[in-house]
């Protein structure tokens, strides 16, 4: 059974709880009639079987996709900083009882496709995938990878949880079943982890089901005996469920997903991620972890000018970005304004398109302003009609441009200058 892992990550706020839980896309089999169920009459246990059954019967028969998905994360501190915190006054897995600010913010639009038992990341439209986690990819904050299966695979498909039956519940006008499960440590391959330090888990929680239908309708999952070591108190998981259509058949897959951890100092992280524009894809050069270059690419290379490492440029930002929608991950255009060695001037026509990627925005909040940080990553150049490889130094200034006193509609303006020095292509 694939393990689930939550990691604790450094960014500009102290540590927050780094949920980079691998729940990876099983095909397992519903082992028979429901085991050590609880307090269920006959008409409730039929509606707990039947929703397993249908939910295993789908994992099973779920084709390969690509979903994007868009991540915003917040993380919180405690506005009393020397005020001591204990795990014990949770209630409920919520804190309510400290007082918080906000610290930062930021926004993530990614690709993921989802295959047999693997889950692939990359920026969004980048129409390639790399082996990399999904963390290594962003870096820094909080992400959550894979909730689309595994959780359902332990819960559902094995005798792993034990089950109660809670009641009817109203959802929008909706009525719908609501049981709950646990699952005790000692049959749990929930991993949690920070930094090196990592402990298997109990966790439990509650699913809401249509009992006309017997679809699967929400999860929350709350893992909250966590090991010292761990510094922290609990972690919170609530899937939304929706319908697709995949290959001409209706599937029920995550739509929206919110997680949340509030750790042992009083701080708390918390993500929501929405899934959209889901559809199936078809043979395997869809995913694959580099991009083999055509035969008009590679007459191209002929022509290419070779941009030395080293080299310092400028560019002019075309299009303004709106800090309200923009999201790492989105493209930016610049053009070239000027590129030299300490040689002398590189031979590249002025005006040149340069494309490149966000790669951070994030809000940064203090008592009576808030700040903001701009990742840009520049990758390729338009020169004389053939796109190349342009690369920056990540530690030469571009991609950390700081602006201070923003506002939540903030727009960075068209005409902004960016410089930098070139890292080698390869890097």
């Amino acid at each position: 059974m694939t393990r689930r892992r939550l990691d604790q990550t450094h960014a500009q706020v102290p540590e927050s709880m780094m949920p980079t839980m691998r729940l990876l896309l099983l095909v397992l089999i519903f082992s028979g009639q429901l085991k050590s169920q609880q307090n269920l009459d006959g008409d409730v246990t039929a509606i707990l079987n039947n929703t397993r059954r249908k939910i295993m019967a789908a994992m099973a028969a779920l084709p390969k996709y690509m979903c994007t998905e868009t991540i915003d994360r917040y993380a919180y501190l405690p506005k009393d900083e020397s005020a001591s915190f204990r795990c014990a006054e949770l209630k409920d897995g919520e804190s309510s009882s400290v007082d918080r600010r906000m610290s930062t913010s930021d926004r993530l639009r990614l690709d993921v496709a989802v295959s047999g038992d693997k889950e692939m990341y990359s920026w969004a439209g980048e129409e390639h995938f790399s082996d990399r986690s999904l963390h290594a990819l962003v870096q820094t904050g909080a992400t959550s990878t894979g909730t689309f299966a595994s959780f359902l695979g332990s819960i559902f498909g094995t005798a792993a949880a034990t089950f109660t039956y809670n009641g009817d519940m109203d959802a929008s006008g909706h009525v719908v079943a609501e049981f709950g499960f646990q699952v005790p440590v000692g049959k749990s391959d929930y991993s949690i982890g920070k930094g090196l330090a990592h402990s298997i888990v109990g966790y439990s929680g509650t699913f809401w089901v249509d009992p006309s239908t017997f679809d699967l309708v929400r999860l929350s999952i709350t893992a909250n005996h966590l090991a010292e070591e761990l510094e922290a108190c609990v972690t919170n998981t609530t899937l939304e469920y929706d319908h697709i259509q995949l290959n001409h058949a209706d599937y029920l897959i995550p739509k929206d997903v919110h997680w949340n951890v509030v750790n042992m100092d009083g701080s708390e992280s918390t993500s929501r991620t929405v899934f959209s524009a889901c559809h199936e894809f078809r043979g395997e050069a869809t995913l694959r972890f580099d991009v083999a270059p055509d035969a008009g690419q590679v007459a191209a290379s002929k022509t290419m000018i070779v941009v030395p490492a080293d080299a310092m440029f400028s560019l002019i930002l075309l299009d303004p970005i709106s800090t309200a929608t923009a999201a790492a991950g989105d493209l930016f255009r610049a053009k070239l304004a000027a590129i030299r060695t300490k040689r002398g001037w590189i031979s590249i026509p002025k005006d040149a398109i340069v494309t490149g990627r966000i790669v951070r925005i994030e809000r940064q909040y203090e008592s009576k302003s808030q700040s903001m940080v701009l990742g840009l990553r520049p990758e390729t150049i338009q020169v004389h009609g053939v796109s190349q490889p342009f690369r920056a130094r990540q530690d030469s200034g571009v991609g950390f441009l700081y602006f201070k006193h923003v506002t939540d509609t903030y727009v960075i303006r068209k005409g902004l200058r960016i410089e930098g020095t070139t890292a080698a292509t390869q890097q």
